[in-house]
């Protein structure tokens, strides 16, 4: 449900701003030893601040938006023993300009707050899927 009113606040704010995208992330964490971490890692801030980093940072490619293309980019990415993002991979392509977007905002992320094993930071694996939507106003034929 909160999930729900955070997709439609930024509906919201992209509808009024005239944006011509809308871009949503939803974040899955992976352990690399799921029996051992104990506390997941987190934005700092939250996952609030998540999605306003990730709405904030995002910019729709010029071909995309002339070509009518959009979709949901998937990636993979570590988080380290110090809460940087690394070895970001995008395991769910859609388009090369999308997907090297979604790598070029998850790369300017701040460092979270690791994931912890007994107290003692741990190397974390996670996915985040951003989409990338057109308003119809905005496609350029």
């Amino acid at each position: 449900m909160f999930k729900n009113r955070i997709i439609i606040f930024l509906s919201l704010i992209c509808i009024l701003s005239g944006s011509p995208i809308f871009g949503f992330a939803q974040v899955k964490s992976i352990p690399e030893n799921r029996d051992t971490i104990e506390v997941l890692p987190q934005f700092p801030g939250g996952m609030d601040q998540f999605y306003r980093f990730i709405y904030k940072e995002l910019k729709y490619p010029e071909a995309c938006r002339i070509l009518g293309i959009s979709g949901i980019v998937e990636l993979q990415f570590t988080i380290d023993y110090n809460g940087s993002v690394t070895n970001i991979k995008v395991v769910g392509p859609v388009y090369p300009d999308l997907d090297d977007e979604a790598v070029r905002v998850l790369s300017k992320s701040p460092k979270w707050i690791p994931g912890t094993h007994n107290g003692i930071p741990a190397k974390t694996v996670s996915r985040v899927s951003i989409k990338f939507e057109l308003i119809k106003s905005e496609v350029r034929e």
